[in-house]
């Protein structure tokens, strides 16, 4: 891949990344620092970045709050493991999601919580109660020599 084309990736990921920051609460720009210091790929940091705009959308209804920027940091002490688990076992329009994009659900909400418990922002965390749902083994595809 050439530079050109990554440079050029990294800045439609950083615009994106910046729309998906001006929707959510201020505290996550703290967060989005920590994995942009974390030398993350651009791709990853939007990954992180659309996955928690969702979950926020799941804890303003599940807190009663009218918009997601009303929550607060200490709002994440609230939410408990069972709503986590909710969260992880379906998609927004109610599709049961794959066993991978329920993986990958869980582990960008074990590392948000991860990061803020150990700046002692809050106080709890439930994703650590949560067990991720197990991967089957894909069978193995061979090229032929045809």
């Amino acid at each position: 891949m050439s530079n050109e084309y990554r440079n050029e990736q990294d800045i439609k990921n950083n615009t994106k990344i910046n729309e998906l920051l001006n929707e959510m609460p201020e505290f996550l720009e703290d967060f989005h620092t920590h994995l942009d210091s974390r030398n993350r790929s651009t791709n990853t940091i939007l990954g992180y970045m659309y996955e928690i705009n969702v979950f926020l959308r799941f804890m303003a209804v599940a807190l009663k709050k009218e918009n997601v920027t009303d929550i607060q940091v200490t709002d994440l002490d609230k939410i408990r493991m069972t709503q986590i688990e909710r969260y992880i076992a379906e998609s927004e329009d109610g599709i049961k999601l794959s066993e991978t994009a329920r993986r990958r659900k869980l582990s960008v909400l074990k590392t948000m919580y991860k990061y803020y418990l150990a700046i002692g922002t809050i106080k709890n965390n439930p994703t650590l109660l949560v067990e991720g749902p197990k991967l089957h083994e894909r069978d193995v595809v061979k090229l032929s020599d045809s």
